[in-house]
């Protein structure tokens, strides 16, 4: 199963570089004096929209929401989030990879909202409930 905080790692190691590196969040940032410094900056939101069991199955689908939130300071221009825009867009393309999995993206929406870009998307994807660990191997079986 492909743990969340491994698709957080793996999204943010994608996104790190944009802009000559900008500072990328996972955790809640805080609006506070000298937010400036960090600026300008991505936050990722990940909600995890569903885990459905499938009937006699070990396999699950999961669906992933993703807000990912640009602030070029504390008021950003359009044109600059307009930018940022098509750079996340064009930088997760139709998906990305997380260790040996590439999840898909199929479309990517943006919305302003108090002078913050926010960026959206969802993967949906099958996963197992169980480690892929393939064990011990079996010994012979003399007759």
């Amino acid at each position: 199963m492909i743990a969340l905080n491994k698709i957080k790692g793996a999204l943010t190691k994608l996104l790190s570089p944009l802009k000559g590196g900008i500072n990328v969040f996972t955790e809640d940032v805080e609006q506070m004096d000298g937010i400036e410094l960090a600026c300008p900056l991505l936050h990722i939101q990940m909600v995890p929209l569903g885990h459905e069991l499938q009937l006699n199955s070990t396999q699950i689908e999961r669906e992933i929401l993703f807000d990912i939130t640009f602030m070029e300071k504390r008021k950003s221009n359009n044109e600059a989030m307009y930018e940022m825009f098509e750079e996340i867009a064009k930088a997760l393309g139709d998906g990305f990879l997380v260790g040996n999995r590439f999840l898909k993206v199929f479309s990517v929406n943006a919305s302003v909202a108090d002078d913050l870009l926010h960026t959206t998307f969802q993967v949906r994807f099958m996963d197992t409930l169980q480690e892929e660990n393939p064990g011990e191997p079996l010994e012979t079986l003399e007759m």
